[in-house]
């Protein structure tokens, strides 16, 4: 059977992409004049690479911001943009022409969103019962929790960096049509998780009801969030298509999925904890 592949140009994508970073100077050397950088001309950096700034504070070590980002892009690739950005002008606020190792190599980021993560897989969880599915006999709802990868700590952190990235993600079926029985996802579940090494993820939980699912993931810095939706949305695309043939002829369509995505990143703490915590921070060094 044929289908058409699913590609991150063609989808229309509803997205909140947070990110917390934490960059340091080299051997945590002060440089006072860190100190005095003020969002409004952190964020006119920035502009140029559609990176928008949320929040930011600093000191003469360290620098923390919150930054919103677009899906296409990756925390690794933004991580370099924000440490050029800043060593050039710290190069500049010094007086150095020559380039200086005047920020660590390494950084700190974590996603952040609206809803914590206890919120998000909770959420994820309640979606038989929230669409109605878990009173009947059969219910066809496919929910499974995975356990951390013993390689997670290593596999999903670039070097030099430490990073906690999870996103949530949720994908519709064609017109919204029911197509998802326990069986094909539980199939469609388990190709993701084969793809986890190749693709850089981890599957924390999933969630499929008939006509759309909710997946969790945490990944490793270098993945672009919505390259990773359409890895997903391909595969299962391809197990539908190739392993269940007669679901998909009675369904009607030559594509499983609705050309659209949702992508939301989540962590332990929200984005309003993160920004009254850098305002609590600013308040205490303008108090010194």
């Amino acid at each position: 059977m044929y289908y058409e592949p699913y590609a991150a140009g063609q989808l229309r994508t509803a997205y909140c992409y947070r990110v917390y970073f934490r960059f340091q100077t080299y051997r945590r050397l002060p440089q006072a004049c860190l100190d005095d950088l003020r969002k409004a001309e952190f964020q006119q950096w920035l502009e140029p690479y559609g990176i928008r700034l949320l929040d930011v504070a600093s000191d003469d070590t360290d620098l923390v911001c919150q930054v919103s980002l677009r899906p296409e892009e990756s925390v690794s690739a933004c991580a370099s943009k924000l440490k050029g950005r800043l060593s050039k002008w710290l190069r500049t606020a010094l007086g150095r022409d020559a380039p200086a190792s005047l920020l660590a190599k390494g950084y700190f980021a974590s996603t952040v969103g609206d809803p914590t993560s206890k919120e998000i897989l909770g959420y994820i969880e309640r979606q038989g019962e929230h669409h109605g599915y878990t009173e009947r006999p059969l219910p066809p709802v496919f929910s499974e929790t995975y356990s951390a990868p013993a390689d997670a700590a290593v596999r999903l952190d670039a070097a030099h960096n430490v990073s906690l990235l999870r996103f949530h993600l949720v994908f519709g079926s064609m017109r919204r049509k029911g197509v998802f029985t326990q069986q094909e996802a539980a199939r469609a579940a388990a190709v993701w998780r084969g793809l986890e090494v190749a693709q850089q993820f981890a599957l924390l939980k999933v969630s499929f009801v008939p006509d759309h699912v909710h997946v969790a993931v945490r990944v490793h810095p270098a993945v672009k969030p919505l390259a990773l939706a359409v890895e997903l949305m391909n595969a299962a695309q391809a197990v539908m298509f190739e392993e269940f043939p007669e679901v998909m002829i009675r369904y009607g369509s030559d594509r499983l999925w609705e050309t659209g995505a949702y992508v939301g990143s989540f962590g332990d703490i929200n984005s309003k904890a993160v920004r009254e915590a850098l305002q609590r921070w600013c308040g205490l060094r303008g108090a010194l």
